[in-house]
């Protein structure tokens, strides 16, 4: 079977490999440079922290599960980090409406949490906290062992 795959990004890589270790014969066409599209453009970050409804949510955990398991079997280069997602309430959100998504979260097996100013800066010591005036900082990332997609 001979299969064109459009785009060498993450995904499109991945798809080829898989194609080719299926036994197919595998064209990659890639525009510019191996990884420079969408995936050079969000860093090729993976998260589930705003996915709903649930199925979605879901879908997008499973993608997250398929990229740590492609990393642990091609280790080198380090094109993968597992990250977490910091964010703020902004101006004018219900802060009861921020609070019940990061509990969302937990409900749903992400690791997430509200953090202060100096956890902040723990994490990300670039964001000034003072740009975050007195909104709630919410924290947010896979657990490490979680098995759910």
């Amino acid at each position: 079977m001979n299969i064109v795959v459009i785009g060498a990004g993450i995904v499109g890589a991945n798809v080829a490999f898989r194609l080719a270790e299926g036994g197919a014969k595998v064209t990659v066409v890639e525009a510019a440079r191996i990884g420079d599209g969408t995936s050079a453009q969000s860093f090729a970050w993976t998260n589930a922290h705003r996915k709903t409804p649930r199925a979605y949510y879901d879908l997008n955990m499973g993608g997250m599960h398929a990229h740590r398991a492609l990393r642990d079997r091609f280790p080198q280069g380090g094109w993968w980090h597992e990250a977490g997602t910091v964010e703020w309430a902004v101006p004018g959100e219900d802060r009861d409406v921020f609070n019940e998504r990061i509990e969302r979260l937990r409900d749903w097996d992400y690791a997430a949490e509200i953090i202060d100013g100096a956890r902040l800066r723990e994490i990300e010591p670039d964001i000034d906290p003072a740009a975050v005036g007195g909104a709630p900082i919410g924290f947010s990332q896979t657990k490490a062992g979680s098995t759910r997609p």
